[in-house]
């Protein structure tokens, strides 16, 4: 029996079928080296990007992109007031046909802390969203799970005249008309 061969790397000069996995370098060669030495690390593709300056610009551009937020909700903060996502948690099913803004619909919650707004309707919320292509809007928690949506972006005439009277009892809505009249509809 004759004896066993060390396991060497494809040799490209007696090997016809040998390509590297890019074709791009030559593989490395070690009597010890199977056939992973053929194919580049993960570790070994991050330097390249890292030398070619790819991984740094991109590194810098989520950095200032965290920057922007850790700074919007650092004011929003220092003025007592929230930046929440834009999906409603919760909201009364009652069926509307009219384009928005209109001055009936639905009563709605934002998440993720489930605040109930005064100032503004599920369907009107969710058109000027829409319109305006939001993924996060200002509000000012009021206490006892209710908010007012305060974001500058939104214009007042999709916000309500008066708190809604089903969701709020009639004294606790003359007392937010009375506090925040800019935050409703003129």
């Amino acid at each position: 029996m004759p004896p066993a061969e060390p396991s060497r790397a494809p040799d490209p000069d007696r090997d016809p079928y040998f390509t590297t996995q890019r074709g791009s370098s030559p593989p490395v060669s070690s009597p010890s080296a199977g056939w992973e030495a053929d194919y580049p690390t993960k570790w070994d593709r991050l330097a390249r990007r890292r030398k070619s300056g790819r991984l740094s610009r991109m590194t810098v551009w989520w950095w200032m992109i965290a920057v922007v937020i850790v700074g919007l909700l650092l004011t929003s903060w220092l003025r007592g007031r929230a930046l929440v996502p834009v999906t409603i948690s919760d909201r009364t099913l009652v069926l509307y046909f009219s384009n928005p803004p209109q001055p009936r619909g639905n009563c709605f919650s934002v998440s993720p802390m489930r605040w109930r707004v005064a100032n503004m309707h599920a369907e009107n919320f969710e058109g000027i969203v829409k319109r305006l292509g939001l993924w996060m809007v200002e509000v000012q928690p009021l206490g006892e799970d209710r908010c007012l949506i305060t974001d500058p972006r939104i214009p007042r005439e999709w916000l309500l005249d008066r708190p809604c009277p089903h969701c709020f009892r009639e004294s606790e809505a003359e007392d937010l008309f009375r506090r925040y009249p800019e935050r409703f509809h003129p």
